[in-house]
């Protein structure tokens, strides 16, 4: 197997996530609920976990459908939530959420005798054997929520900053965001979703003050550094959906020490 075959199918999947998921990053990071994301993408893992358990391919329609309507299931506790943000802590209910799909994983493959593997392909999934016909599939979904996106950008945005923040908006924009995440954790995990989403994000609002140039950036960003982690995972024969989460988290945390190492210097001279 050729080296473009191997990894061009992996790094179109990775222009795909990067998009969408820069886009919707940067809505969690201005709705201030950063683990969301990871909460949602857990509970589609669980959907995932139960359609393994039963004997069904990840990828399958079947399997697409049961991860859906987990999401989906989710998507409807974190719309009634923000409906009473006012006297109830969103953050400690997402973390509430993420914790009870997170042990349902774990109860459910206790006893499976490919309990291991199955947990450990809802955390990091199959990235390197993805097909071109997968990558197509997901290009359709994701192009068709795309539009919903771009048609309804005002509102959405309006619904993430606070300005408008009507329920149907709310309930709107996280359905759509469950049938992102549940295209996505089956085949690159609940660590390389949370990667895509939060990190090209983060890193743009240092440089970038509008919305556009921080999803261009941000897009770039997740592209090159996906890139450089297939790359780099291929030659030193590493797991790559983990060495590409490593990646991604490695660089603000060392942007941080580096930045701040600079800064006492500059005291001391």
């Amino acid at each position: 197997m050729s080296v473009i075959s191997l990894l061009g199918p992996a790094f179109l999947m990775c222009i795909l996530l990067a998009g969408i998921h820069c886009y919707l990053g940067l809505h969690v990071l201005a709705r201030k609920i950063i683990f969301v994301d990871l909460a949602l993408a857990q509970s589609a893992a669980f959907g995932l976990a139960l359609s393994l358990l039963i004997g069904l391919k990840a990828g399958s329609l079947q399997s697409y459908l049961i991860t859906l309507s987990s999401a989906l299931f989710a998507s409807v506790l974190f719309t009634l939530i923000a409906e009473k943000k006012k006297h109830l802590s969103q953050e400690a209910f997402i973390g509430i959420v993420y914790a009870f799909f997170s042990v349902l994983v774990i109860l459910l493959f206790d006893k499976s005798a490919h309990g291991a593997e199955h947990i450990k392909q809802t955390l990091t999934g199959y990235l390197i054997w993805i097909s071109w016909f997968e990558v197509f599939k997901v290009f359709c979904i994701y192009s068709v929520i795309a539009c919903f996106y771009y048609f309804f950008q005002k509102k959405f945005w309006e619904s993430s900053t606070g300005k408008e923040n009507h329920w149907k908006w709310n309930l709107l924009f996280y359905v759509l965001f469950s049938f992102v995440i549940s295209s996505s954790v089956s085949i690159v995990g609940v660590l390389l979703v949370f990667s895509f989403l939060i990190v090209p994000s983060f890193l743009s609002q240092f440089l970038f003050q509008t919305f556009y140039l921080r999803f261009l950036f941000g897009w770039f960003l997740a592209v090159i550094l996906s890139l450089l982690a297939l790359i780099s995972s291929y030659i030193f024969n590493l797991p790559t959906s983990s060495f590409i989460v490593f990646t991604f988290t490695f660089l603000p945390i060392i942007l941080l020490l580096g930045s701040h190492i600079t800064n006492r210097i500059k005291k001391i001279v």
